[in-house]
């Protein structure tokens, strides 16, 4: 029982993984859609973002 439960719970978080690595792809449409001048707005979010993945890839390896 305990090994089906994290077969499904592997499943599960693969495609939570994958569809959180699509922010990139996002972006881009974001961008094409309300057009780049309006979408600086989210830059200093994005940048906090970028931050955080640098010293979490940093930190980890």
């Amino acid at each position: 029982m305990l090994n089906g439960t994290r077969k499904a719970f592997r499943k599960i978080f693969e495609l939570f993984l994958y569809t959180h690595h699509l922010y990139i792809v996002f972006l881009v449409f974001f961008v094409f859609h309300v057009g780049f001048s309006y979408a600086c707005i989210m830059l200093p979010g994005f940048y906090l973002f970028l931050i955080d993945r640098f010293f979490r890839v940093r930190l980890l390896s």
